[in-house]
């Protein structure tokens, strides 16, 4: 499940499926990121479901992969790829999530993503146990030859401890001069920590990283 936001909440039934449908709804969840789909699946796939779906699986590409995976508009049937899980936060209904690929028969694979975005991060090299980490980041993209800013560039942060594992989870969006501030909550254990961030806007992708270390009081 890796780049799921909090994936303890997902109950992993399968790491690979596919199911097909209709789409009934779309939306964006300014919490993770994630570009959420209610799909009317075809009858061969409605045992998946549970009482809590109420007939529409639900259907997630997260931050990472959206610039890749063909999002498809509402009425539209297509075939989608990814993880069953339970989501435990939502009674146990079952979902796609992640989604990593979309088909239909017009689009048969991955989308290609462009590493157009220049990402500059500022935050502090070291906190102290129990502080916030403020964060701000901006974003550029060089891809006519010179940097402008780019509002409304989807952030998807990934804080990683000392043992490699990631900790805490955000997501935001720059403003119309292309910058995002935002506080990562506070830790507990003294170390070595990275932060990971990812910046899309439509096919356009950029990555930086930011290593800080938190100190005993």
């Amino acid at each position: 499940m890796e780049h799921v936001h909090r994936p303890t909440r997902l109950t992993l039934l399968s790491p690979s499926t596919a199911i097909s449908g209709i789409v009934r709804h779309a939306s964006e969840n300014p919490r993770d990121g994630d570009l959420k789909f209610l799909v009317e699946p075809d009858p061969a796939y409605t045992s998946l479901l549970t009482e809590k779906n109420e007939g529409l699986f639900i259907v997630e590409i997260i931050p990472i992969d959206r610039p890749t995976v063909y999002a498809p508009q509402v009425g539209e049937h297509a075939t989608f790829h990814g993880a069953l899980v339970l989501d435990k936060a939502h009674q146990s209904w079952a979902e796609i999530h992640p989604c990593w690929l979309i088909t239909t028969p017009e689009v048969q694979g991955f989308l290609e993503s462009r590493p157009h975005l220049q990402l500059t991060v500022e935050a502090p090299k070291s906190v102290r146990v129990g502080d916030e980490l403020p964060v701000t980041i901006t974003v550029h993209s060089l891809r006519d030859g010179r940097a402008r800013p780019v509002s409304r560039a989807l952030l998807f942060l990934e804080l990683v401890s000392p043992k490699g594992i990631v900790v805490r989870w955000e997501a935001d969006y720059t403003n119309p001069l292309g910058t995002a501030s935002t506080q990562l909550a506070s830790l507990e254990v003294a170390g070595n920590y990275t932060i990971h961030i990812y910046a899309s806007k439509g096919r356009e992708v950029g990555h930086a990283t930011h290593a800080f270390r938190i100190k005993r009081r």
